[in-house]
C-alpha cells in the first residue's frame, strides 16, 4: 500500500443493534429500541488515533453492566474530563453531558446514553464494569500510531513515573486485572518493542493488584518516544531519560561525522582522546551498525554511510563528544589480574578492580571472554 496507513472500520452492514437514519454529509444515526438519546457517527467509522484516544481513557472509565451509560472520572487531572467530552462530542455527536465533583475531589463524567454504550461495548470492545478489562483486538491489529496513541493514554490513566531526584528509573501501569497487564505487556513487546515484567502485590481489605514495570534504559528510552499524554508523567520520564549518559557507539559516531569524509583510526583517537586499541574496537561496532565503512586503501581508512550521516544529524544536538573517564588498557590490566587469582563471575571482578559491572563486560568483550 505503498506506505499508507490502513485502519480498520466499521461499516454500516455491521450496525446490526441499530436503526439506522441517514444523515446529510455521509453521517447516519443510530438508535435503540425506544430510547430517546441516540448517536451520530461517520460512515464508515474510522478506528483511528481519536478513537484509540478515547479507549485508552476507558481504563479510568466504565460501562453499566445493563449498558444504560458511560463514566469517566479522572482526579489528578480534570482536563481529560474536557478531553473525553470533546472526543464524544466529534466521535458520536454527543452534546450534552452531566458532570460532578464527589467528596474524593474527583471530577465525574456521565452521559446516559444506551446507543453510546451499545456501540463503545460490542463495536470498540470496552468491557462493562463486572466484566475483566482487555487490550481490544483492533487495537492490537491498527497502524503503530494507533497503538502509540492508545498505549500513551493508558499510562497517562494508571501509569506512575517515579520521581528522578530519587535516583530510581521506573515506570509502572497499575490494575485490578491480570489479563489487562498480560495483553499490555504482549501489546508493548511485540508493536513496541518495549520489554517489561508484571508483579503482584496485596492491598488490606481489598485484595490482589498488579503493576507492569519497565525499568530498563533502552526500554524506558522507547516509552519516552512514544510519550505519555499527562504532562507530569511525560516530564518525569524526559527527566528520567536525559539522566542516562550517551552511549560510547554514539560518541564515535558524531566524532566521526567532525572528520574528513575519510578518516583513520588515528584521527578519531585523537578528537575522543582514547588509546587506537580501544578506537580500532569502536570502529568494530560501527561498521556492524552499518554507519561506516572501511575504503580500499592503506593505511585504512573509513567513511560514513548514508544511514551513519542521517543518524549523527540526528544526534548531534543532544549527544556530547565526551573524553573517556576510564584508561581501556589499564581496565584490561586490572580484569587480567582478576581472572589470575581466580575471578570468575563479572561482580567479583567489578569489586575486585573497583570498576562498574558493565565495563567488566565490555573489556572480557574486547578480550574474546564470555
Amino acid at each position: 500500500m505503498n506506505g499508507e496507513k490502513v485502519y480498520r472500520t466499521i461499516t454500516l452492514g455491521d450496525l446490526v443493534d441499530f436503526s439506522v437514519k441517514r444523515l446529510r454529509k455521509g453521517k447516519v444515526r443510530l438508535d435503540v429500541g425506544r430510547c430517546r438519546n441516540g448517536i451520530a457517527i461517520n460512515v464508515p467509522f474510522v478506528l483511528n488515533e481519536k478513537v484509540a484516544k478515547l479507549i485508552g481513557m476507558m481504563p479510568d472509565g466504565s460501562i453499566t453492566k445493563t449498558l444504560a451509560s458511560v463514566m469517566f472520572s479522572q482526579k489528578k487531572e480534570p482536563a481529560k474530563i474536557d478531553e473525553f467530552r470533546k472526543l464524544l462530542q466529534e466521535l458520536f455527536g454527543i452534546n450534552h453531558v452531566r458532570t460532578w465533583i464527589d467528596k474524593t475531589g474527583t471530577t465525574i463524567l456521565q452521559v446516559v446514553n444506551k446507543p453510546l454504550a451499545i456501540f463503545m461495548h460490542y463495536y470498540l470492545r470496552v468491557p462493562t464494569s463486572v466484566e475483566t478489562y482487555k487490550v481490544p483486538q483492533w487495537v492490537i491489529r491498527s497502524p503503530l500510531t494507533v497503538v502509540k496513541t492508545y498505549v500513551s493514554e493508558v499510562f497517562a490513566m494508571e501509569g506512575s513515573v517515579c520521581d528522578p531526584t530519587t535516583g530510581k528509573k521506573e515506570v509502572r501501569l497499575h490494575s485490578c486485572d491480570f489479563s489487562f497487564m498480560e495483553d499490555m505487556q504482549n501489546l508493548l513487546e511485540k508493536r513496541l518493542g518495549i520489554n517489561s515484567s508484571i508483579f503482584t502485590y496485596y492491598i488490606k481489605g481489598y485484595g490482589n493488584k498488579y503493576y507492569l514495570t519497565i525499568c530498563k534504559k533502552e526500554d524506558l528510552l522507547k516509552l519516552r518516544d512514544v510519550g505519555i499524554t499527562l504532562a507530569t508523567h511525560q516530564r518525569r520520564l524526559e527527566s528520567v531519560c536525559n539522566s542516562y549518559k550517551p552511549e560510547a557507539w554514539k560518541i564515535s559516531l558524531i566524532a566521526a561525522s567532525r572528520l574528513p569524509p575519510r578518516f583513520t583510526s588515528k584521527n578519531l583517537a585523537s578528537l575522543l582522546k582514547i588509546s587506537r586499541w580501544a578506537t580500532l574496537w569502536r570502529i568494530r561496532e560501527l561498521k556492524a551498525r552499518g554507519l561506516i565503512v572501511r575504503a580500499p586503501s592503506w593505511p585504512p581508512t573509513y567513511s560514513l554511510t548514508k544511514l551513519g550521516l542521517k543518524l549523527a544529524s540526528q544526534f548531534s544536538s543532544t549527544v556530547k563528544i565526551q573524553p573517556v573517564r576510564t584508561n581501556p588498557r589499564e581496565n584490561e590490566k586490572k580484569v587480567k589480574k582478576a581472572i589470575k587469582i581466580g575471578l570468575k563471575t563479572k561482580h567479583d571482578i567489578a569489586r575486585f578492580a573497583g570498576i562498574t559491572h558493565t565495563t567488566v563486560r565490555e573489556v572480557l568483550t574486547r578480550m574474546g571472554i564470555n
